[in-house]
Order: structure tokens, then C-alpha cells, then sequence
């Protein structure tokens, strides 16, 4: 379990000891009503005491704690939401990792011991903090809370472009929602919560005749997904599956199949 000594009275004396932050400017912000932590971290940004990309690794220094880049896609949190997270988001603890034996989360500030205690008691696992610098953080912590609030809406989750995060969300029966790219154009993929899958063509490449544009665009077909079955060649294999799907799409794909067969046998004869 990582050690969570006081952290407010050390960052304070840091803030004058390391980064020369003046002792009035501090008394300004020790007035404010409910200091805790994160307020005071992101107060002495906001204040220009230190710049946060400093203070990270002077926290990260201090109480010896690894120092992240959090940079990458938030999306890539979609797959935890099988778990609760409130408790995490209202001490503003970005969820990174769910193992059976540790939880990783990342924070820009120390959290208070019985936060940590409270956290591990719920889970029965240890905590493992990471630091990181306030502003990417909270802007992670605010698209996670949307995306939440999707997920309790019970409305898909926005995978982006991203398969792999498509399949992790699925996985177990979670609605999600794919786009990936198709001839210069885009196919909207849909997997709801009865196990229906879905693809659309949402767009196509300009250049296409008028005539397959008629045929294909926002046109869709769907199938069932039985439980346990395999989904990455129903949404990898777009032509190849089309005769396990049911709808116009496949409808018209068989049509511009034929086409040129028919073509063809007409010009042999």
C-alpha cells in the first residue's frame, strides 16, 4: 500500500522552500473555507506560485510516487465502467488500472489517508497512486464524468475509431458505438444492449456514381450477436459477412454483386 502522509502543511512549506512562492500568497489561500488538498494544488497553479508542470514532479520527488503522462486517449477508461467509479471521480482519482490484487489511479494532489483507507475497504485491494499535472487531470476527469453519465443514461459508448476499445466495451454486452473508414467513406458500427449489431453507411467517397450512392449511403443491416460467439469478424469483415447480415445494406451489396455479373453474361452471348 502506498504510505499518504499529510500532504497540505508539506506542500505548503514546499511551495516556499522550492519554488519561492511568496508567504503572503500563501496566507491568502490558506483563508479559503474547505482547503484541502486538490485546492490547494490547483490554487498555486492558478496563482502562478509554480508552474504545474514543476509542482507535478516535485510531488512525484517528495513523497517518491510515479510521475505519468496522461496524454493518452481517455477513451481507453470506457472499459472500467463495469465497476463504480463515483467514489474515484468525487476525490478526483483517475481509475488507470483494475487488477484483483491493486487499483491505479492517478491524482495531481495526495489524498487524505482515510480517502485511501475508504477506497481500498470498498474494493479489498491496495491503492496505487500516480502523480501527474493538474490541468491534463482534470480534463480527463471531465470527459470520463461525461462518458459516465452516458453509460448511466444507458446511452452507447463512444468508441471512436478505436476497435480494440470497441471489443473490450462489448465484451460484456455494454451498448458501444464504432466508425471506421470504408472506400474514402465511413460505416457507422452499433452494438446495443440485446446484443444487436448493427452497420450503417454513414458516408461515401464523393467520387462514387450517383447510382451506388442511391444503393449504399445510410442504408444499414443488423444481426444478433449470440452470447459467446466471436465479434471481431462481424465488424472486421465488412463484405465477406454480408450474408450473415439481414437489411437493405446487405440487400444492396448482393445487388452490386450480381451487377456485374449479369453484365458479364451479356457480354458473352
Amino acid at each position: 500500500m502506498t504510505k499518504f502522509p499529510e500532504f497540505e502543511a508539506s506542500l505548503l512549506g514546499m511551495l516556499v522552500d522550492k519554488c519561492n512562492a511568496d508567504r503572503e500568497r500563501i496566507a491568502e489561500v490558506l483563508k479559503l473555507e474547505g482547503l484541502d488538498g486538490r485546492t490547494l494544488v490547483a490554487r498555486a497553479v492558478e496563482m502562478r506560485m509554480v508552474e504545474e508542470g514543476r509542482l507535478a514532479r516535485l510531488i512525484s520527488q517528495y513523497w517518491e510516487l510515479p510521475l505519468v503522462d496522461i496524454s493518452f486517449p481517455y477513451r481507453r477508461f470506457l472499459v472500467h465502467f463495469s465497476r463504480p467509479i463515483d467514489d474515484l471521480l468525487a476525490h478526483d482519482l483517475l481509475p488507470l488500472e483494475f487488477h484483483p490484487d491493486e487499483l491505479t489511479v492517478v491524482s495531481y494532489y495526495i489524498p487524505a489517508k482515510e480517502t485511501v483507507r475508504q477506497i481500498e475497504r470498498a474494493r479489498g485491494v491496495p491503492v496505487r497512486l500516480y502523480i501527474s499535472a493538474v490541468s491534463p487531470v482534470k480534463e480527463a476527469l471531465l470527459r470520463l464524468r461525461e462518458e459516465v453519465r452516458r453509460f448511466q443514461a444507458a446511452e452507447p459508448a463512444d468508441c471512436g475509431t478505436d476497435k480494440e476499445l470497441f471489443y473490450d466495451v462489448t465484451a460484456d454486452g455494454s451498448a458501444a458505438v464504432l466508425r471506421e473508414a470504408f472506400a474514402d467513406g465511413t460505416i457507422l458500427i452499433e452494438f446495443d444492449k440485446s446484443r444487436r449489431l448493427t452497420k450503417t453507411v454513414e458516408s461515401l467517397d464523393p467520387t462514387e456514381p450517383q447510382a451506388v450512392a442511391d444503393l449504399l449511403l445510410g442504408k444499414s443491416m443488423s444481426r444478433t450477436v449470440a452470447p459467446g460467439e466471436d465479434l471481431r469478424p462481424l465488424v472486421d469483415d465488412f463484405s465477406d459477412t454480408v450474408a450473415l447480415f439481414e437489411g437493405e445494406l446487405a440487400e444492396a451489396i448482393l445487388k452490386l454483386r450480381v451487377a456485374p455479373m449479369m453484365f458479364d453474361s451479356e457480354e458473352s452471348q
